[in-house]
C-alpha cells in the first residue's frame, strides 16, 4: 500500500512528480518550437534508453552480489549530478519568477491519486470505490491543473506550447515510449 515504505513506490512518487516537471523546464528554455522538439526528442530517447538499460542493470548486479547494490548506480548518479549543477551557469531569470503554487498542486496531487490508483488497482482490483474514487480525483485535480495553467501569469508549464504540432507529437511520441 502506497505510504508503507516500499521504495519502489516512493520512486514511483518521485518519478511521476519528475517527468513533467523536467518536460516543463525543457520546454521554458527552449527557444523556438523546433528547438523544443529536438530537445523533447532527445529527452524521450535518453527515457528510453534508460527503461532498456535498467532491468539489464539491475539484474546483474542482483545477480553478481545483492539487490541492494543497484542503489549505488543511483548515488553515484546523484554525486554526478551534483557536481554537474556546481558547474552550470545561472539561469535565474534577469525579471525573477514567481512559483505557481496552485499548478505545482494540482499537478502533483493529480499524479499521485493516478499512479496510486493504477498501482493499488492492479494489485486488489480496479472497480474497487477507493480506486475508481482515486482515478477520478486525478482527473479532476489534472482537469483543475489545465484550468489553472491557462489563468496563470506565471504557469508552470506553458500549455500553448501544445499547439505546436510537432512539439504535440513529441510529447506523445514520449509518453508512449517512455512506458
Amino acid at each position: 500500500m502506497l505510504g508503507g515504505g516500499d521504495p519502489v513506490e516512493f520512486a514511483g512518487v518521485g518519478a511521476a512528480i519528475l517527468y513533467p516537471i523536467s518536460l516543463a523546464m525543457l520546454a521554458a528554455v527552449s527557444p523556438s518550437p523546433q528547438a523544443r522538439a529536438k530537445v523533447i526528442a532527445v529527452w524521450a530517447g535518453f527515457l528510453s534508453i534508460g527503461a532498456a538499460i535498467s532491468p539489464l542493470l539491475g539484474g546483474w548486479l542482483a545477480g553478481d552480489g545483492s539487490w541492494r547494490t543497484s542503489y549505488l548506480v543511483v548515488v553515484a548518479v546523484a554525486v554526478v549530478s551534483i557536481v554537474l549543477t556546481q558547474l552550470a551557469a545561472d539561469s535565474a531569470a534577469p525579471q525573477g519568477r514567481k512559483l505557481d503554487i496552485p499548478g505545482q498542486l494540482t499537478l502533483a496531487l493529480g499524479l499521485v491519486a493516478i499512479l496510486f490508483a493504477a498501482t493499488q488497482g492492479s494489485e486488489g482490483g480496479f472497480l474497487r470505490p477507493e480506486i475508481i474514487g482515486a482515478f477520478v480525483a486525478g482527473m479532476v485535480l489534472l482537469g483543475a491543473f489545465v484550468v489553472v495553467e491557462l489563468r496563470s501569469e506565471a504557469p508552470l508549464l506553458h500549455l500553448h506550447i501544445f499547439a505546436n504540432r510537432a512539439y504535440a507529437v513529441a510529447a506523445i511520441a514520449t509518453v508512449v515510449g517512455s512506458r
